[in-house]
């Protein structure tokens, strides 16, 4: 018995789609012949790896297990296909990308779709936390994250070290100055984003200090958070490049505590010399300031 490409590849397009009608469409065959694909997988291996929930298809736990590395077998056959079809230059294929600190690897993401305009990218705007779920789940061949070190599970690419600034509006009596304590922090309000690691490093620092900020507000979006800043709800925190072009707020230096993060790039070990992969990481690193490229399992 051996697991065949097609049904790993119905198997993904099951747990995406959540219906053997869309998983169907999504792979261009009809609805018996995804229902018969995973009918003959688990009868093959005396399995469960799909389960009715109401008008919804999910997979099982073992099902999830599956998938998860059936994702990785499926980006690793489409580099195969693509050194094939395109070894005199990166001519097709496929890139999933996650970026974290969007706005400091948008030009990044935007040369590379004007050097390779055949590669087919698919990039998803999220904070650490989410990426590196779905890095797990086989959801992306490279994410961008913001972290305090190396990734354990992954191999990682220093990208770039930042200052974590105070964020405040720009009529506020701190706006001009060239520094707070983070000492004046405590009892001052502040908002934060909802699932954050740089709001993680942030309020760790501060604890060690036993320094209390009242936390007055959480919120989802970039946008909805700055808008708190500007309006004077609270203070804020960001990357000092996040706010660079950000007109709006007063980007102001943390001082007496380390206040730094690194924005690192991250791949699956088996994943570090796919065509695709390894192409936004010469571009990225061709240009990036960091010179200190590390690559750490």
């Amino acid at each position: 018995m051996r697991v065949s490409i097609s049904q790993l590849a119905t198997l993904n397009a099951i747990s995406q789609q959540e219906s053997y009608a869309a998983a169907a469409k999504a792979l261009g065959v009809s609805q018996p012949a995804v229902s018969a694909q995973i009918k003959r997988l688990e009868q093959e291996f005396d399995v469960k790896l799909v389960r009715r929930i109401g008008k919804r298809v999910r997979l099982t736990p073992l099902g999830e297990a599956v998938v998860e590395k059936a994702r990785r077998a499926l980006a690793l056959l489409n580099d195969i296909d693509l050194s094939l079809t395109s070894a005199g230059g990166l001519m097709g294929g496929h890139f999933r990308v996650g970026l974290s600190c969007h706005n400091l690897v948008t030009d990044l993401l935007s040369r590379f779709m004007l050097t390779y305009p055949y590669v087919k990218v698919v990039a998803k705007m999220q904070d650490t936390y989410t990426l590196l779920e779905g890095m797990s789940e086989g959801l992306f061949d490279l994410v961008t994250v913001t972290l305090d070190a190396p990734h354990p599970d992954y191999v990682n690419y220093r990208y770039g070290v930042q200052d974590i600034v105070l964020c405040v509006a720009p009529w506020h009596p701190w706006a001009k100055r060239e520094s707070v304590d983070v000492s004046e922090l405590h009892g001052q309000r502040m908002v934060f984003r909802e699932s954050s690691y740089t709001r993680t490093i942030f309020q760790r620092e501060l604890a060690a200090r036993k320094i209390a900020p009242v936390n007055t507000l959480e919120l989802d979006t970039w946008e909805s958070y700055m808008a708190a800043v500007v309006s004077g709800i609270g203070l804020g925190i960001s990357l000092r490049d996040e706010v660079r072009d950000e007109g709006s707020v007063a980007a102001v230096r943390l001082s007496g505590a380390p206040m730094q993060a690194t924005q690192y790039m991250i791949v699956h070990e088996d994943m570090k010399d796919a065509r695709t992969v390894r192409a936004f990481l010469d571009l990225a690193f061709s240009s990036s300031a960091d010179e200190d490229k590390s690559d750490e399992s």
